[in-house]
């Protein structure tokens, strides 16, 4: 480690790492390479230390995890400091810990010291999972050093490398690896960085070990311009691999694309295809797609995004669309399709029952266009979703039935038809300006909340919005049954409309995920979260981001977290050094969520009859009445919600 770390001079790195176990003997963590558990102390204490390198090691379900800290330090690291996450970093993979993943994407361990690949991984048997990144221009030795470290025998599942060049030996021997992989593997993305990463021959050679992988689920490859021989081997993958699901193909050119969509014939696995970002192919691509998806009964979910696609390719796709009955979402965003192009849609959605979701945004569609193709809804069953924003017009998302972004005016004309049955919505996106009523978003809020369709909730800037408008909307988090996921932009300017949102959240019972963007925790907001955390047991994910959180202020938010079980996704912000301190309160929050993590997995074990051991019954009792509990069954199972509610039910007569 100190003959090859060059942060420091070998002798200072010896001395620094002696310090280092001195302190971790002193707090109670032995580094010994036989150590197969650390307790939550230990955690605490591990954290401390590599967390200034932008890593941290969690307790996942099926073993610990090296993850990325969202609240790292940034590049103000002193190197001392980073010798000891290095060190620690690597002394972590070499014990019997059972680390089963790395994600160290874009830290300050990957970019100061990428030799803790090699050394780090070339010690270690668990590892199931890998994901490193790196958007600079020189990468080629982070690449080496990842190839050094990996080697056959890694039961690799997910394997993630973005902007990493290699060189031929490096190329080989990581090929070599994927290759060992084949009963593990299940997704797999490779992509350039700002500049070129592995040369065409050196991905596909990673590519042609993919072949005979047989679980490979996804698959990505961005940034290479693959040509014909690159695509005939993405073809193969996809006739060898009966379980692939989705794949992206970015920056590819015609040859590939055409390559794989000719192996696509015999393909009736694929749900998801994504062929995008060329705005220089040809434009017969789109037409061959066409007549490929005509007879595909598998993909639910076409992008192609900026692909050069003109009217003649819009008009085959239109065409498709009359016949294929499983396609679900449809993306042909910055493209090269004008007002003869799109109006084919028109015809096309009034007569398809599957589309869900059109994406024109971007191209050049005339006015007289977009109001054909919203009277085409008008006698449609299916579509949802219908995006139409303009070329040149970055804040004009046109859409129908779930989407607004109209002006004042507009908007006080949708609100009567969120009231009624006609509105089949599932996304409202309302964009909110200083010349934007308070009276309208009131009114929009009002419908919002008696309304059973939309889902989702976009806001897109929340410094405009008044008292007035959070508290009918506050009001609408109290009454909606359907509502699942709220987002707002940007920053809160006080603390009012903060806390009335909180306070109706406080009473709703079914939203899952919210994000408020960026707010300040100010008096009394943390007694207000803590009263949120103590009363809501639906929410999964509580994403805030206060840039200086005050010492005082986590007492009673940890409380509230403390007392709370369905929260397994929770986002703050970062600890304020004016009270000094060395964010404890953050690392707590972590291991509350980690807590909760595995309180939903034994649960699930309990209720699936797979472990009926006290800690699993301990978590199903006081799981038991949550929703969280309910569809982490219907996704474990594979089963309806009906199904679900009653295996949790029956699981309690055992109890």
């Amino acid at each position: 480690f100190a003959e090859n770390t060059s942060v420091l001079q070998p002798d200072q790195i010896c001395t620094r790492v002696r310090n280092l176990r001195l302190y971790l003997v002193q707090q109670g963590v032995s580094l010994a390479d036989s150590r197969k558990h650390v307790t939550a102390k230990d955690l605490t204490v591990i954290n401390k230390v590599i967390r200034l390198a932008g890593v941290l090691l969690a307790e996942g379900r099926c073993g610990f995890e090296l993850i990325r800290a969202n609240d790292a330090e940034g590049n103000d690291v002193s190197e001392e400091s980073l010798v000891d996450a290095a060190f620690l970093f690597c002394w972590l993979l070499r014990t019997k810990l059972n680390v089963t993943s790395v994600d160290i994407r874009g830290t300050l361990l990957l970019t100061r010291v990428p030799f803790v690949l090699k050394l780090g991984l070339s010690s270690n048997n668990g590892v199931r999972k890998i994901k490193v990144g790196l958007w600079e221009d020189k990468t080629e030795v982070h690449g080496t050093y990842l190839a050094q470290g990996l080697h056959v025998g890694l039961p690799l599942e997910v394997f993630y490398s973005r902007g990493l060049q290699l060189t031929n030996a490096a190329a080989v021997r990581i090929a070599d690896v994927l290759r060992s992989c084949n009963g593990t593997l299940e997704d797999v993305f490779i992509s350039t960085g700002p500049v070129a990463g592995p040369d065409q021959d050196h991905v596909i050679s990673l590519l042609e070990a993919l072949a005979g992988c047989f679980k490979l689920n996804s698959l990505f490859v961005a940034g290479y311009y693959l040509g014909k021989d690159g695509g005939e081997i993405l073809a193969k993958v996809l006739l060898t691999n009966p379980s692939l699901k989705k794949v992206t193909l970015r920056r590819a050119n015609d040859d590939a694309m055409l390559a794989v969509m000719a192996g696509l014939h015999t393909n009736t696995s694929l749900e998801s295809l994504e062929m995008s970002e060329n705005c220089s192919l040809s434009c017969n691509v789109a037409s061959v797609v066409a007549d490929v998806m005509k007879a595909d009964s598998s993909i639910r979910n076409l992008n192609l995004k900026a692909l050069n696609v003109d009217d003649a390719g819009a008009k085959a796709l239109a065409s498709m669309l009359s016949v294929n009955s499983t396609l679900k979402e449809l993306n042909l965003e910055n493209n090269s399709i004008t007002e003869e192009g799109a109006a084919s849609f028109a015809d096309a959605i009034s007569k398809n029952t599957s589309l869900e979701i059109l994406n024109l945004s971007g191209n050049d569609i005339s006015t007289d266009t977009l109001h054909a193709l919203k009277r085409a809804l008008e006698s449609n069953i299916s579509v949802r979703l219908l995006k139409l924003r303009q070329t040149g017009e970055p804040n004009s998302d046109t859409t129908s039935r779930s989407n607004s972004t109209e002006d004042g005016a507009m908007l006080q004309q949708l609100v009567p038809g969120f009231g009624g049955e006609s509105y089949d919505g599932h996304t409202l996106t309302v964009s909110v300006y200083d010349a934007r009523s308070s009276l309208y978003l009131g009114q929009v809020f009002d419908a919002m909340g008696s309304n059973d369709s939309v889902t989702k909730l976009l806001v897109n800037d929340v410094s405009y919005m008044d008292s007035y408008a959070a508290r009918h909307l506050s009001e609408a988090f109290s009454k909606t049954v359907s509502l699942k996921s709220v987002r707002f932009g940007y920053e809160f300017e006080g603390p009012n409309v903060l806390m009335e949102l909180l306070r109706g959240l406080s009473r709703n019972r079914s939203i899952r995920d919210i994000n408020f963007g960026c707010a300040f925790f100010y008096e009394p907001t943390p007694e207000i979260l803590k009263n949120l955390f103590i009363a809501n047991n639906t929410l999964r994910s509580f994403h805030i981001y206060d840039c200086s959180i005050r010492k005082k202020a986590m007492k009673p938010i940890l409380e509230g977290l403390s007392a709370n079980y369905t929260l397994t996704s929770v986002e703050l912000g970062i600890m304020s050094d004016i009270e000094g301190g060395d964010g404890d309160e953050l690392l707590q929050v972590r291991e509350i969520v980690r807590r909760n993590e595995k309180l939903l997995g034994n649960a699930v074990h309990f209720v699936s009859s797979t472990r009926q051991d006290d800690l699993a019954r301990e978590a199903y009792r006081k799981l038991c009445s949550t929703v969280s509990l309910v569809e982490e069954v219907m996704n474990s199972q594979k089963v309806s919600e009906d199904v679900a509610r009653d295996m949790v039910r029956a699981a309690g007569m055992s109890v």
